[in-house]
Parts: structure tokens; C-alpha cells; sequence
């Protein structure tokens, strides 16, 4: 009996090491449940999945199944998932990239992502779908919706933001009050350029010719007949402006091809081996 005693003291510290290891690693691991196949619809065969790694969702809450009642109606077009993360070493439009092409391949999809470690909110869509919830809709949405994500209130924002999905998709429209103060800004600006512009036209004074301020002062120092010829010379390097206009040809509309484009350069890595997909789209906000 003693020789149980000391053989079990003994492993005692052990038993504490093994234990606070698995507090440790083990047991924070059950709060990130793995995907969920919440619904299939059988006649279109796209599906709904929640991918709920940072725990931001609970059945319990009231916006829990409106955001999957929408989540449904998403399906008669395309694939959709909610996710969020909370450990995250990427961008929130990679990750939610990623995570659409590792659950869904090359079918037409959506994903809204709540990524708490960026503070963004995040929608990326492929396919068909992409086609009505393009880019631009896409940060028009998250514009809408962010605000719910800074006060914690994540299946409402999840919910907005698939129930304004699903208005475009059924051919309505969405709030765009973002838009509209950008054009009320614009029009003030062009406003203000029209009436400096107006105001300088009408101020100018004409420029008074050399020859004739000394044609016209008392004293000509002697100088009759005076002509005065402003000549100036450039040289223009051949080499230089063959590049230049090479430049010019090659890089015409970078910045507007970047704008329309539907999707950046961020091929690069990326988890499940999905990185080379290209045709997708999204835009966020962060909170």
C-alpha cells in the first residue's frame, strides 16, 4: 500500500504538466465547430454552409435563423457559406477567396466573411453569381452592414447582408446612401471648379509686351526702333520619347483596368490548394 503512495506522488507533477496541456491546446480547439452543411437544395444542388471558427454565432439568437432563411434562398442561385475567423494570416479577401474555392471549387458561389483578427467584413463571390453581386455591390453591402459588426451583433450582420444579397439576385435594388453623398461631394467640387474658372476668366489682365512698356515710357535711353523676339529651343531626345510613348501605350488604363477588374493579384499561396482561381470578386469595410 505504502509503495502505491510514493509511486503515485511521484507521477503526480507529471499528471499536472499533461493536464495544463490539455487545457491549454484541447479543450480551446471545441470552440471552433468544424463546417456545417446547414442546407442542400435538392433541385439546384448548391448548398449552404456555416463555417463558424471564431464562435461568433449562436442558435439562440433571434438573427440565427433569418440569416439561414436567407442563406436558403441564396441557393437557387449558387453556393453559399458564412464564415468567420479569429486567427488569421492572410487578407480578409484571400481568406474568404480561399475558403470559397476550397468548399465549393469552381461552382458559383458567395461567401460572407466576418474576420475578427483584420476588424473587416468581407463578401466574395465566383461564378454566375458574380454576375448581380458584383464588386462594386459587393462594398456597397458591406458599407450597409458593418456598423452591426462593431457592436458584436454578428447574425445581424451576417443576416443583412445575405437578405440585401438576395434583393439583388431577385432583380430589386439596395440602399446605396454611400453613393449618393459621393455625388452630392462630386457635384460640389465640379460646382466650385465652374465658378473659380468663371471668376479667373473674368479677372485677367492681359500681359504688357516688352517693346511696348519701353515704346510708351519717357525715357528710351537712346534706343530707336526697337524689336524685341522671344526665341526659346528644346532638344527632344529620340530614345527618350520612344520610350516614353512606349510606356504610355503599355501601361493605358492600369488604374482603370485595376477599378473594373474582378479580382486583384492574390493568386499567390493560400490554404487547399486553390490559389490559381481567378474570376472572382468582393469588397468589405472594416469595423
Amino acid at each position: 500500500m505504502t509503495v502505491h503512495v510514493k509511486s503515485y506522488t511521484a507521477l503526480r507533477p507529471v499528471i499536472v504538466i499533461l493536464t495544463f496541456f490539455l487545457c491549454l491546446f484541447i479543450l480551446p480547439a471545441g470552440k471552433a465547430a468544424a463546417a456545417e452543411v446547414v442546407y442542400s437544395n435538392e433541385v439546384t444542388g448548391f448548398s449552404a454552409v456555416i463555417d463558424d471558427k471564431a464562435g461568433l454565432l449562436s442558435g439562440s439568437d433571434e438573427y440565427y435563423e433569418k440569416m439561414t432563411g436567407e442563406m436558403k434562398k441564396i441557393t437557387s442561385c449558387g453556393n453559399v457559406a458564412f464564415a468567420s475567423v479569429d486567427v488569421n494570416p492572410y487578407s480578409a479577401r484571400k481568406y474568404a477567396k480561399n475558403l470559397l474555392h476550397e468548399f465549393f471549387g469552381k461552382e458559383s458561389a458567395t461567401v460572407f466573411l466576418i474576420d475578427t483578427d483584420n476588424r473587416e467584413v468581407y463578401i466574395y463571390s465566383y461564378g454566375a453569381i458574380l454576375k448581380t453581386v458584383s464588386q462594386s455591390r459587393a462594398y456597397i453591402i458591406a458599407d450597409n452592414i458593418y456598423r452591426s459588426a462593431i457592436g458584436s451583433q454578428y447574425a445581424e450582420c451576417a443576416y443583412e447582408g445575405f437578405r440585401q444579397e438576395n434583393s439583388l439576385l431577385e432583380g430589386n435594388g439596395i440602399a446605396q446612401p454611400m453613393k449618393y453623398i459621393s455625388s452630392i461631394l462630386l457635384a460640389f467640387i465640379f460646382a466650385g471648379i465652374i465658378v473659380y474658372e468663371n471668376a479667373r476668366s473674368h479677372t485677367n489682365v492681359t500681359a504688357v509686351r516688352t517693346d511696348e512698356l519701353l515704346k510708351n515710357t519717357k525715357y528710351q535711353m537712346g534706343i530707336k526702333h526697337l524689336t524685341i523676339t522671344n526665341k526659346s529651343k528644346h532638344r527632344i531626345d529620340r530614345a527618350t520619347s520612344e520610350n516614353t510613348r512606349s510606356s504610355d501605350s503599355s501601361d493605358g488604363g492600369g488604374f482603370i483596368s485595376w477599378l473594373f477588374s474582378g479580382d486583384d493579384d492574390d493568386s499567390g499561396g493560400g490554404f487547399g490548394g486553390f490559389g490559381g482561381f481567378g474570376g472572382g470578386g468582393g469588397g468589405g469595410h472594416k469595423f
